[in-house]
């Protein structure tokens, strides 16, 4: 299995987009929620690719939009790479107070970051939970016996890994 290289190849970035949007979007219509640079497009908001310098420049485009020393509320980061380039995009345009930046991955940088204050939080997904999930599913599926779920997703069958939001407070 290889890691997606970008999020026009990640089938999770799309479903993370969807999700963000399904709550924002009302927001943004209503104009509680201004997106200065009017890229709310699923295509005009990701980056080349999941690494640090393509996710720079997203953000250096989308602060395109703001007067010299401004800069965004909060910035929604799919992954901590995305907050990473962010954070160093806002760093070279001379901000210091840092907006709401999220995260995924919980990774050594953005625990870093979160612990001076310039992201805000990341999510930490338990990988022990997900193994164990996984070889539930293929017990069941080895032993030919039903998989046992409490959820769905659009009718499909779903098992939910522990997931742990990290923060300062979390330190």
């Amino acid at each position: 299995m290889t890691t997606p290289t970008s999020p026009e190849t990640d089938c999770n970035a799309k479903d993370y987009y969807d999700g963000a949007m399904e709550l924002l979007q009302e927001y943004i219509d209503n104009g509680k929620l201004v997106v200065k640079s009017g890229k709310t497009a699923y295509n005009d908001v990701m980056a080349d690719s999941w690494n640090v310098e393509d996710e720079k420049e997203a953000m250096k485009d989308r602060l395109s939009s703001y007067a010299e020393g401004e800069c965004p509320d909060m910035v929604l980061a799919a992954a901590d790479n995305a907050a990473q380039g962010a954070i160093e995009a806002l760093e070279e345009a001379g901000i210091t107070d840092m907006p709401v930046i999220t995260g995924q991955d919980n990774s050594a940088i953005s625990q870093a970051y979160i612990k001076s204050g310039k992201q805000t939080m990341t999510i930490d997904k338990n990988l022990k939970d997900m193994a164990n999930n996984t070889a539930m599913i293929v017990n069941s599926l080895m032993t030919n016996t039903p998989i046992h779920t409490s959820q769905s997703v659009e009718g499909i069958p779903a098992i939910y890994s522990k997931i742990t939001v990290i923060t300062k407070d979390s330190y």
